[in-house]
């Protein structure tokens, strides 16, 4: 009889783990739309975990195919200073509320680099969410980027209690804990690091003394002759002049050179940091038509103006905070049907109640991966779809069958009766 390779035999596992916390999802998002009372209380918190659970289990999937040699390189030409700095400040309101020092330094005007923008996201998330969750209030979290003739290196370093020598050889090992660390993380994080460098043709290193913190270091190759054609796709690039302009002003290419597709939903994107909302939008904007608002007075303007699909917003902004973003548009019958995403570091449970009461329809904490926001999005617009498409066809529409609040039923009253004066 034949055994399962241990790849496979992860591979079956993981699959299975997937199903499990995908239906225990899809359950959760049933029970929240029937509304139950005290479902919908815990529906947030209930969501949040079953997404870190799915998380978790890509991440062994992923290493699983990687090692297996069953995952393909897609990398492209794009300035990768712009890139990184918006996932270093998308940590930012993360070390305000930790109390932790957070630099990005280059001296580099622009530097050209052949990258999986996905999976070069998962590396560095991953490495500073480390150094976060390792560094302890007053201290200091730093990325700093440099090329030689041959390879760029990134190193991101923290002044946390470091790593003994001992253990260093095996921090990248599958499952991997640190005695100091015991409980914290899965073990799984720098494992996929490794191997997603690895296929980058790229290394990496980790320098660290105990008590003085830990630098880790990635390498990626200059130029493209390290990789196979299949491994190379075409993108736009900015011009050469665009690398030297401040990232607000440089133009901002989407992914691999992709657009949204005709007709793809609007998201407005409302995000006072300008680094932050760049990479977003360069993140968003392969799937949807993605509009800014550098703060929360012009979102909420906007937001009016334009009447998207769906509003994602930060919370932490100076003179109109996310949370009045939010208000101020669910209270406004032509807004208080368009849903909100809140982003913030601030993820305990009584700012996220603040988020619900405020009538944000869904809450992300920072650092968040791109990908999971792109799910949030799409299954909010589609929930919403769903619902026009059920007021749309159906014959008697019972008030039980409907949790609403007053600005909601005001809009509904108003649009019955237009439509029973053929108006438009």
């Amino acid at each position: 009889m034949r055994t399962a390779t241990p790849n496979k035999a992860l591979s079956l596992s993981a699959s299975w783990l997937w199903i499990s916390a995908g239906l225990a999802l899809a359950a959760g998002r049933l029970g929240a739309q029937q509304a139950l009372p005290a479902y919908q209380f815990e529906a947030p918190l209930t969501e949040a975990i079953h997404f870190h659970e799915l998380q978790l289990v890509n991440e062994l999937l992923e290493l699983s195919r990687l090692e297996a040699g069953e995952m393909g390189l897609k990398a492209s030409k794009q300035n990768a200073i712009p890139f990184l700095k918006g996932l270093v400040y998308a940590f930012e309101s993360l070390a305000a509320q930790r109390q932790v020092e957070l630099t990005f330094h280059s001296g580099l005007p622009g530097l050209s680099l052949y990258f999986d923008a996905g999976k070069v996201e998962k590396v560095f998330n991953n490495l500073l969410s480390n150094a976060f969750k390792f560094t302890p209030g007053g201290g200091r979290v730093s990325v700093e980027l440099s090329k030689s003739d041959k390879e760029a290196c990134i190193r991101v370093a923290d002044t946390g209690p470091g790593i003994p020598p001992a253990q260093q050889p095996r921090v990248f090992d599958r499952f991997f804990q640190s005695d100091e660390h015991h409980g914290m993380g899965s073990g799984v994080g720098l494992a996929l690091v490794k191997e997603l460098v690895k296929l980058h043709h790229g290394r990496i290193t980790l320098d660290s003394e105990p008590g003085k913190g830990a630098v880790f270091e990635v390498y990626l190759p200059l130029g493209q002759s390290h990789l196979s054609e299949e491994e190379r796709v075409e993108a736009a690039e900015s011009t050469a002049s665009a690398s030297v302009l401040p990232l607000a002003l440089a133009p901002q290419p989407t992914l691999n050179g992709q657009k949204p597709p005709a007709g793809a939903p609007r998201v407005l994107l409302v995000e006072d940091n300008a680094e932050v909302r760049a990479f977003v939008k360069q993140r968003l904007a392969v799937a949807f038509q993605v509009s800014e608002a550098e703060d929360g007075q012009a979102g909420i303007k906007k937001g009016l103006e334009e009447m998207p699909d769906l509003i994602v917003c930060d919370v932490m902004m100076p003179r109109t905070n996310g949370y009045e973003v939010c208000a101020a548009l669910k209270a406004d019958v032509r807004t208080s049907h368009i849903p909100i995403i809140l982003l913030t570091a601030k993820a305990g449970q009584e700012k996220k109640l603040m988020g619900l009461k405020a009538g944000a329809d869904d809450y992300l904490a920072k650092p968040f991966d791109a990908e999971e926001l792109s799910v949030r999005i799409r299954n909010l617009i589609q929930l919403r779809q769903q619902l026009r498409e059920r007021f749309a066809t159906a014959v008697e529409l019972k008030p039980s069958e409907v949790s609403a609040n007053s600005i909601d039923q005001e809009f509904s009253d108003w649009g019955h009766l237009r439509m029973r004066r053929g108006i438009p």
